[in-house]
């Protein structure tokens, strides 16, 4: 606790060996956050907007990296550019693999949750002409 400075400096000295290394910019990402939130800020800061630039590099870089995406769909929320979303949304979808299924529907939902459309993501979740587990049990009631 209370090394986030020093771990700042880490990351800063592990990019300047590798640019490249996506482990120390998402690190870096989240020690601006919490150095905004520490400070009390609410509105979008200087250290948002790095943090969403930083995660949108990386989304480009990785699309299907859903911590990344969740993070940057929080902070576009915060920023009130929660529309912005749908693209990096809409690309994770083109890329993900089967096994990440589940990340790309917590996301999805987080969206729809901020975007007051909660009951999408439960509605476009299944292929058509399949039925839900809660339409089997509407129709049998």
């Amino acid at each position: 606790m209370g090394q986030n400075d020093h771990c700042t400096q880490m990351c800063k000295r592990v990019l300047k060996l590798d640019a490249s290394n996506e482990d120390a910019t998402y690190m870096l990402a989240n020690l601006m956050l919490m150095k905004e939130q520490g400070e009390g800020t609410t509105g979008p800061s200087e250290g948002s907007q790095g943090a969403i630039k930083t995660y949108i590099d990386l989304l480009e870089k990785e699309p299907d990296n859903f911590n990344i995406l969740a993070n940057l769909i929080e902070l576009l929320k915060r920023a009130g550019k929660i529309a912005e979303c749908q693209k990096y949304i809409e690309n994770a979808e083109t890329k993900t693999q089967r096994s990440k299924m589940a990340g790309l529907a917590y996301c999805k939902g987080l969206y729809s949750r901020y975007n007051s459309e909660p009951q999408r993501p439960c509605a476009s979740s299944t292929s058509p002409g399949t039925t839900t587990s809660m339409e089997r049990v509407r129709s049998q009631t």
